[in-house]
């Protein structure tokens, strides 16, 4: 639902996240900024890049470490609204991506010249989408490797049922559904 250009602050994005609390699967709601880098070739950088201290540390730090950290101050910037609406629902399952920081690494390899094929300058081309699809499913598998792990783990000294009612109760407890 590409509306934040749209509809940021508007009564509009509140109740998208509102009516998808009411959706008994619980859904997580993504929200992704449109605002890709773009380059054309004569600005790319000149020479190899080398690596920096803090980069050569985040490739050997957990993913998650480094997703938070490098995006700390991005949810004010680019998010405001939806951060307040955030705070108001809790168990909304609300997330962010934000498309700005390779901007950094622009043209470090090889140039690839339909690059901007299909963009604008507020909109992604067909392989920033693309980008944007790897950006999300990357996540969302490390996430779901994790439950698989920490259920196994479980599953191992309890039976899955009882494992199912006491994540439902959580779930209940702090990301509670809103009342019909």
């Amino acid at each position: 639902w590409e509306q934040n250009y749209f509809c940021d602050g508007s009564p509009l994005m509140e109740q998208f996240i509102r009516q998808s609390m009411y959706i008994p699967s619980r859904p997580i709601v993504v929200f992704s900024e449109a605002n890709t880098g773009h380059w054309p070739e004569d600005q790319c950088k000149v020479g190899p890049h080398k690596l920096t201290a803090t980069e050569q540390e985040l490739l050997q730090t957990d993913i998650y470490k480094v997703t938070t950290d490098l995006n700390k101050d991005e949810f004010k910037r680019a998010w405001s609204f939806v951060g307040s609406v955030d705070k108001k629902y809790h168990g909304a399952g609300i997330q962010t991506f934000q498309h700005l920081k390779h901007t950094d690494y622009a043209c470090l390899g090889p140039y690839i010249k339909t690059w901007m094929k299909g963009a604008a300058s507020w909109h992604p081309s067909v392989i920033g989408h693309r980008l944007r699809a790897a950006h999300h499913a990357y996540f969302w598998l490390i996430v779901l490797r994790d439950a698989i792990t920490e259920l196994t783990k479980l599953a191992a000294h309890r039976v899955l049922d009882a494992i199912a009612k006491d994540v439902d109760k959580h779930l209940n407890h702090y990301y509670p559904r809103l009342p019909a």
